[in-house]
């Protein structure tokens, strides 16, 4: 009830209409691969967006993005997110050198065949359920614009599986 109140008719839908607005210049930028086309239309989501923070954090008490937060990862602060990142920040550089230790001296093994996306899925689910993801509360799709939402108990992962014509090797994004 409180976000619903918060932010006047009129900036949602200016804010809908932006959206939607963008998502088709930026389908058209994509097949284009010319990121101007949709690069003023993001613009303008993103000064929206933060208009209606600024607007529920007022209204919630709350810095404007850990209202953001809120709507979607309830309890979570920024103080929290900058916690998760600063580890992140602190361990990503050694695993990094690791994985580029184990990986020198071993041949490149590159992709002469096509890859169907079913292969790369599979790797992606076990990397998942390594990391501990419950499929029992979450799941991964496929989708053109790969998003992660949810709730607590419900966490949706989506992914775009390519095999690129310039590059013969799988990539995942």
């Amino acid at each position: 009830y409180e976000y619903a109140i918060a932010v006047p008719n009129a900036l949602i839908s200016r804010l809908a209409k932006a959206t939607a607005t963008a998502e088709l210049r930026w389908r058209d930028a994509r097949a284009q691969q010319d990121f101007k086309q949709v690069a003023p239309h993001l613009e303008e989501v993103v000064l929206l967006v933060r208009d209606r923070a600024q607007l529920l954090g007022q209204a919630l008490q709350l810095a404007p993005y850990d209202a953001l937060v809120e709507e979607f990862s309830p309890g979570l602060s920024t103080a929290e997110i900058d916690r998760i990142f600063t580890v992140l920040s602190q361990r990503l550089p050694e695993l990094i050198q690791q994985a580029i230790e184990v990986q020198q001296g071993r041949e490149l093994l590159p992709v002469n065949a096509k890859v169907t996306a079913g292969k790369p899925r599979a790797l992606a689910l076990q990397v998942m359920q390594s990391l501990g993801f419950s499929f029992d509360q979450g799941r991964l799709d496929e989708s053109d614009h790969p998003f992660t939402g949810g709730v607590p108990g419900d966490i949706r992962i989506t992914t775009r599986f390519a095999l690129r014509a310039e590059e013969p090797r799988l990539a995942l994004e």
